[in-house]
């Protein structure tokens, strides 16, 4: 099972189990639960095979009745803008389907996608799993580091509802969705590729801050990789390609044939919060003895690529 099958990550895993099952005869079965089967479908970007189900439920209202036996849960359900999606939202729909588990006599492998959101604004970086977390006391924390917090804790409490647990901490992603949104910097920057639009991109701060950017294919691999090569743990998920704006915007500009301008406009003071958002992922590389295979030049490339197609 699946959910989050609509969401950015989401959508690349099901990509990556179709392309199994259309190439290698893996005979995946997947049931992928979405509150609208309308909205799941409008957001395909390919066609799917018979072994992708939809099963429509809403798990921030209800627990969901489990006929069946999965031998994977993977839950992406992940909203980061609190606009939407506040902690409670969050908590609610975690506790939802991990207690739909509860006294079950199967007890499927569970893996949940959390955030590197959680760890302190003050720690050094890159960050480990080992790091400290956010107090829930910190003026800087925001309502979805909240959730992810609790949904955590929560997953342990009830850690015997499962065969295995396993927690990606996700950091900052590149990928294709049919409906774009242009609220990240990287999405500004693939949109003005597409469009060739000439507005330059203004950045609040000077440039230094630092990010890393996981292909969600790549990130789709790594999470199917897990369910047979790792019995449990904590592990960060992202990239270790790291890039300050400044050096980002040299790279997009020398790769892309396009004449983008970036304004630093440094309305931010320093120290800004988050200056550098950067995973350590050594530990998930050494289990899984994989390696991100798209670099971010090449994979910002495929992104366009598929918007102007």
């Amino acid at each position: 099972m699946i959910t989050g099958g609509t969401g950015f990550i989401g959508l690349s895993l099901i990509y990556v189990i179709n392309i199994l099952n259309i190439s290698l005869n893996t005979n995946i079965s997947v049931d992928v639960l979405a509150r609208r089967k309308i909205n799941f479908k409008n957001k395909l970007y390919f066609k799917i095979n018979t072994n992708i189900n939809f099963i429509k439920h809403d798990l921030s209202q209800n627990k969901i009745k489990i006929n069946k036996n999965y031998d994977c849960i993977i839950h992406l359900a992940n909203n980061p803008n609190a606009n939407e999606n506040n902690s409670k939202t969050i908590i609610a729909c975690d506790e939802n389907l991990i207690n739909s588990f509860k006294n079950n006599v199967n007890k499927p492998s569970f893996i949940l996608l959390s955030s590197g959101a959680i760890y302190d604004d003050k720690n050094n970086y890159p960050l480990k799993e080992g790091s400290k977390k956010m107090s829930l006391k910190n003026k800087n924390i925001t309502e979805y580091s909240r959730g992810k917090l609790a949904s955590e804790k929560f997953l342990k409490i009830n850690k015997s509802n499962f065969s295995k647990i396993i927690i990606f901490r996700g950091f900052t992603f590149i990928g294709f969705l049919k409906k774009f949104d242009n609220k990240f910097l990287i999405n500004q920057i693939i949109n003005k590729i597409v469009k060739n639009n000439k507005v330059d991109i203004k950045i609040n701060t000077d440039g230094s801050i630092s990010r890393s950017f996981l292909y969600t294919i790549d990130a789709a691999i790594m999470i199917i990789m897990s369910i047979y090569k790792i019995k449990k743990g904590i592990f960060n998920l992202g990239s270790d390609e790291i890039f300050t704006i400044k050096k980002l915007d040299r790279k997009i500009n020398m790769d892309s044939k396009n004449n983008i301008k970036f304004l630093y406009l440094n309305k931010l003071k320093k120290p800004y919060s988050r200056n550098f958002y950067i995973p350590d992922i050594s530990y998930l590389k050494n289990k899984l003895n994989y390696k991100a295979i798209v670099k971010l030049s090449k994979s910002i490339s495929l992104v366009a690529n598929n918007y102007k197609n």
